[in-house]
């Protein structure tokens, strides 16, 4: 069995399409987050958004990676998601009005920490669903390439569209392709 096969894992080609669309979605989030802060105030606001994002992030990262433990992992990525979303929305929003830079940060660490427990949740299934070691071993080369490719896709297509739209652009973008993201 190959690592393009779904046999093994109910959606298995979906949820290593969700991986690489996570990994697209949270490097645009943070390069757009970067950029418009640096544009509004310079390099100290882009200092404070790296720090608002990464402090709740890291405060709260024990609770949240946790919650695939204590709840459906599918549900728990499904949740994820929807909290990306909401927050890719109210970014978009916040950025087309001109909102405060501070209102955008808030929800920017809101999107950073919802995409705390992704990763771990996917791991998981990919080991609960697995049939054999090779099998497993096959769907983790093939997330870590989704992954890596989501990676380098990511500050590409956020590039583009800042060359040549507004950065609200690039979360409307985002907030309907997990709107459209069937889990």
């Amino acid at each position: 069995m190959t690592a393009v096969e779904s046999d093994g894992i109910p959606g298995g080609r979906s949820l290593i399409g969700c991986v690489f669309v996570q990994s697209i979605a949270e490097f645009s989030a943070w390069i757009t987050v970067l950029v418009v802060a640096f544009d509004q105030c310079g390099t100290s606001a882009a200092g404070l958004a790296i720090t608002v994002q990464l402090v709740p992030a890291a405060l709260l990262a024990p609770v949240v990676a946790s919650a695939g433990d204590r709840f459906a992992r599918h549900r728990v990525v499904a949740v994820s998601f929807a909290i990306q979303a909401a927050a890719a929305a109210g970014i978009t929003v916040a950025l087309l009005t001109d909102s405060p830079l501070a209102l955008v940060l808030a929800l920017a660490a809101a999107f950073t920490v919802a995409t705390i427990p992704v990763p771990g949740c996917v791991a998981s299934l990919l080991v609960h669903h697995a049939r054999t070691p090779s099998q497993l071993a096959d769907w983790n080369v093939t997330r870590s390439f989704a992954m890596a490719g989501g990676s380098i896709i990511g500050p590409l297509l956020t590039a583009l569209v800042l060359a040549v739209g507004e950065p609200g652009a690039v979360f409307a973008g985002w907030q309907g392709s997990a709107r459209s993201r069937r889990w």
